[in-house]
Formats: C-alpha cells, structure tokens, sequence
C-alpha cells in the first residue's frame, strides 16, 4: 500500500520548519489544495516537534521524515509518531533496507484516507 501511494504522489512538498505553528498552518494549507503528502527534514530544532504536530493536527496527511542520515534520526523520527512502539521494528527493518538515502528516507505515517492519491479532486 505504501508503495502505491508513494508511487501517486507525483509532487511531494518537502519542508524544512521553521517552526512547529507554521509547519502545521502549511500542511493545513497543502491539504485544503489536494495534497495528502509532505516530507519534513530532520535538518531544523523543529522538525521533529512538526512532525508530530502534523501527524496529530492534520488528519489523512502522510508524514514522512526526510533528511534522515543516522539511525538515531530515524528511530527519533518513528517515536515522533502515534504506536511509535509499533514501528520500531520497521525503523530497524527500514534502517537496514534502505541505506538512508534521500528522498524520502523514511515513511513515517499511514494515510487514514479511503483515496491512496497524493491529489484529491
């Protein structure tokens, strides 16, 4: 599945926040225009406050953690998220599978949205 809406999304905005209020206010403001999807960057002191606050604030949008270039960042990425105990074990699994490469690195929230597209109409 996930694959498939990764494969949909034919833009994904990719955001490095400034703070936890605008990452949100943006991620509001992408999803009123269609969007589903949006990549926060590990490279700011709010990225993994936003992530969290977008998961919680902003249903149906997929979260991913992008900029991710340890370990640590992706197991601090996969916490950041609800049943984060749940997903650890897929943070190793993805850890080893996927080398860390950009983008996105990491996946870090299922869509809760009945359309697997990236654009709604």
């Amino acid at each position: 599945m996930l694959q498939t809406i990764l494969e949909d999304c034919r833009v994904l905005p990719v955001v490095t926040a400034a703070s936890v209020e605008a990452t949100v206010q943006l991620a509001r403001a992408l999803q009123r225009g269609g969007m589903t999807a949006i990549e926060i960057t590990l490279r700011s002191p709010a990225a993994l406050d936003s992530i969290r606050a977008v998961t919680a604030q902003v249903p149906g949008m997929l979260v991913a953690a992008g900029t991710v270039t340890t370990a640590a960042e992706l197991e601090q990425a996969v916490a950041a998220l609800p049943r984060a105990q749940q997903r650890r074990r897929e943070a190793r699994e993805l850890r080893d599978g996927l080398g860390l490469v950009d983008p996105p690195e990491f996946v870090a929230h299922s869509v809760s949205t009945s359309s697997p597209s990236c654009l709604r109409s």
